[in-house]
């Protein structure tokens, strides 16, 4: 997959992600099967060339049973990349930066909070510790995480196009990141 296409401002992009079915700028509501097998409208959106189908854009809520969560990112998936958990990558994109800088957060089983359940993707956040942040912000407690890496935009497409998504995001001294930082150099237009 190549990620060098289409490139939106950030105004476009917070327009096109309160397209999605839960936005509070729409009048439908998914049903419950909808939410449950993704069958119901999103709002499509690009970053910096990466496509994103926003399920949950900010200032939608999501809620259970006794809890109820506000977004204050837009929430949704990677197009085309399949995660630890069979679904799409689950990527967060905060709504005022353009950062190339990229946070990817190696999230726990609740249940087992030394074992890799899924990758979260963070774009467009300032630091660590608003990521961090939005990620706790988004969920009902706790949010168990096994680590978290930083890296370029260049390397996170490097990786949605390479790298394992079974496995935790590479650490910068491990093989699998030199490997990804070393295609990047290599062939820069692929990204």
């Amino acid at each position: 997959m190549s990620y060098k296409g289409f490139h939106m401002s950030l105004q476009q992009r917070n327009i096109k992600a309160q397209q999605s079915a839960c936005s509070v700028h729409t009048d439908r509501d998914p049903t419950r099967a909808e939410l449950e097998n993704g069958g119901y409208d999103k709002g499509e959106i690009s970053f910096k060339g990466i496509p994103i189908n926003i399920e949950n854009p900010i200032g939608s809520t999501r809620s259970g049973d006794g809890w109820s969560i506000t977004f204050t990112a837009h929430y949704g998936e990677i197009i085309g990349v399949i995660g630890a958990d069979g679904d799409p990558v689950d990527v967060f994109v905060c709504g005022k930066n353009t950062s190339e800088r990229v946070f990817v957060l190696n999230a726990a089983e609740y249940d087992n909070p030394k074992q890799f359940a899924q990758h979260k993707v963070m774009l467009g956040c300032s630091s660590i510790d608003e990521a961090l942040k939005v990620w706790e912000d988004h969920n009902d407690g706790p949010a168990p995480l096994i680590s978290y890496e930083i890296c370029s935009l260049k390397q996170l497409k490097a990786w949605l196009t390479l790298g394992d998504k079974l496995k935790p995001f590479p650490t910068r001294d491990d093989y699998a990141f030199k490997f990804l930082s070393m295609d990047v150099r290599k062939n820069p237009e692929k990204y």
